[in-house]
């Protein structure tokens, strides 16, 4: 589950296309076969509610049901028992250990490997029946951080965590933690250093590829970036979302995670063999803004690697104006 809620009414109002660019995918994800798009930015953070959502009414006892039947969905599983100090307590130490494993596992949780019931045991849901897909895929959902807090905001953040699952196996992962809003960037900054491009490319090496989404236009300042860097071999993916500085040249800083809005991470096992850019199913219109980095700003990937694995470097991507539509 993921809430960045900084209140600072200029970022509120500049970033209102970030926003409605990530509200569009979520929607998009939830309709498709494909794999899930889950959160890209929206122009209005809408907080889920920790009530469980309500499972339609029992079928009456009158009917009986064809040899086709399908059966209802489980029912949701409600949260395991913690006081909300004990949950912000686990989610510190699976920012902080992942539970013993490096991505694409998370928590704990290895795509391609771990089944749903232990995942169901270890995490819980607030309001997850599972959405149906064709080819007998599942998607499911849960949240932590402060979408489930009334203000003040105890996270300073908010974590959107999406599962598929096929016959009972859990096939891919898709996490999104919101600092938009916050008002705690050296909170976010904190608890998600694990994941801080610098520690990203010291951990898991020079990435297979990397790709930059620009707009130094957009109809409401002020301008944005994605910077997508892509493991395929190892089955990650991962997006850094910020603000650009536009002048004769767009300039992209995504060395200091204080100044990240946004982390999105697509997970599967390497295995899988379904191209990242593929699982993580971006909009058309998202996909046709993005340009592989050196097309965008000269640099290649080696130095790109090389550049910004040092730690809180001040580094920065420029990029030529017109080359983004």
């Amino acid at each position: 589950m993921s809430g960045r809620d900084r209140n600072w009414t200029y970022l509120s109002v500049g970033i209102a296309v970030v926003l409605l660019h990530l509200l569009t995918a979520c929607s998009a994800y939830r309709s498709s076969e494909g794999p899930l798009t889950l959160f890209t930015p929206s122009p209005v953070v809408i907080l889920p509610s920790a009530t469980p959502t309500r499972l339609p009414s029992p079928v009456p006892s009158t009917l009986i049901p064809s040899p086709t039947h399908t059966p209802a969905p489980p029912p949701i599983t409600p949260r395991p028992t913690r006081t909300a100090e004990e949950e912000q307590a686990f989610v510190r130490e699976m920012l902080e250990t992942n539970g013993g494993c490096e991505l694409p596992c998370w928590w704990g949780i290895t795509p391609g490997k771990t089944t749903w019931q232990e995942v169901r045991e270890r995490l819980g849901f607030y309001y997850d029946g599972g959405i149906s897909r064709p080819s007998g895929m599942r998607y499911h959902e849960t949240a932590y951080g402060d979408v489930l807090y009334p203000p003040p905001p105890p996270y300073g953040y908010s974590i959107y965590i999406g599962f598929t699952e096929r016959d009972g196996i859990v096939q891919s992962i898709e996490v999104f933690a919101d600092a938009l809003h916050t008002k705690f960037p050296q909170r976010f900054a904190q608890d998600w250093h694990r994941y801080s491009l610098d520690q990203v490319l010291t951990r898991y090496g020079e990435p297979s590829q990397v790709m930059l989404e620009l707009w130094p236009n957009p109809p409401a300042p002020p301008p944005y970036y994605r910077l997508f860097v892509f493991y395929e071999h190892r089955g990650i993916l991962i997006a850094y979302d910020g603000l650009a500085v536009v002048n004769e040249t767009a300039q992209v800083c995504p060395g200091r995670l204080e100044e990240v809005l946004s982390i999105e991470m697509w997970l599967q096992s390497p295995d899988r063999g379904i191209p990242l850019l593929q699982m993580a199913d971006l909009d058309p219109a998202k996909q046709a803004q993005m340009l592989p980095l050196e097309e965008a700003t000269g640099m290649d990937v080696q130095t790109f690697y090389e550049t910004f694995r040092q730690a809180g470097t001040a580094a920065c991507l420029e990029s030529p104006v017109e080359v983004w539509p």
